[in-house]
């Protein structure tokens, strides 16, 4: 099974007091890691999806090339994540211990 440590994970957030705010920002960084050939999962509702007004969506990034994974994220870092909104509060977690 491609979980860890046999595959590698990251955890993209976004969040914002609109929820499809938030979900139209990580769905566009899904479209764009899809393109390149990641395997995403996502973007859905966190568990607690609503703290304090606040609106958080998950996505997930899994491969098991390490390389390929943060190749991934740098080239979102660099093309996509300039291009969102900077309300929308993307943050990336590699190798996650949970999922909240």
């Amino acid at each position: 099974a491609a979980i860890p440590p046999f595959a590698h994970l990251a955890l993209l957030e976004t969040s914002h007091a609109q929820p499809e705010f938030a979900r139209a920002a990580l769905a566009t960084a899904a479209d764009a890691l899809r393109s390149w050939g990641a395997d995403v999962r996502g973007p859905v509702a966190a568990s607690v999806a609503k703290v304090r007004d606040i609106w958080r969506f998950h996505l997930l990034v899994k491969s098991a090339d390490r390389r390929a994974l943060h190749g991934w994220l740098a080239r979102l870092a660099l093309e996509v994540a300039p291009q969102l909104p900077g309300a929308a509060g993307l943050t990336v977690d590699v190798d996650p211990a949970g999922f909240s």
